[in-house]
């Protein structure tokens, strides 16, 4: 996997910035515990080469795996808000009204050209009814994968 760093300019130097750290963030959320050791020694030799100061790579390093929530607990929270039936189970309909309360107006328009609601259903809808439950969407390993979806299900729908 590699990471898709972009190369800034000075007028959107802010905007390339944030992006960048939001790539790394994205790579490092995606890593499994077994394949830490060999991109950290990836990282060993890309600072050596580059001559960073090592301690402040491993804090951020650690700091960035630390700050992603846990998979399971992110989904029952977002389940809890989203349930507003209290079934146990999120319908399609359902699962559209509580992204369309959480997100911003500015955040509706990426929602849904990176795929919105449907999106959400192919991830985690195992058995495609259109009706999600916590166990169903575990199954599913596209469902919640990132630290950066995890992190924004927990902002949005202000989990603890």
């Amino acid at each position: 996997m590699l990471m898709k760093v972009k190369t800034c300019h000075e007028y959107f130097q802010l905007n390339c910035v944030i992006d960048n750290v939001n790539v790394f963030f994205e790579f490092v959320s995606t890593l499994q515990l077994l394949e830490i050791n060999l991109y950290w020694k990836k990282i060993e030799y890309i600072v050596s080469e580059k001559q960073i100061n090592m301690k402040f790579v491993w804090l951020l390093f650690v700091a960035v795996v630390a700050n992603c929530p846990q998979r399971k607990s992110t989904m029952e929270c977002f389940y809890k808000v989203a349930d507003t039936n209290n079934d146990g189970i999120v319908t399609k309909t359902e699962l559209s009204v509580a992204i369309n309360q959480a997100l911003h107006w500015y955040e509706k328009i990426p929602f849904q050209v990176f795929g919105g609601v449907n999106k959400i259903l192919q991830d985690c809808d195992a058995n495609h009814d259109n009706i999600l439950s916590v166990e169903e969407s575990m199954q599913m390993q596209s469902c919640m994968d990132s630290c950066f979806k995890r992190r924004h299900t927990v902002d949005h729908f202000h989990c603890k």
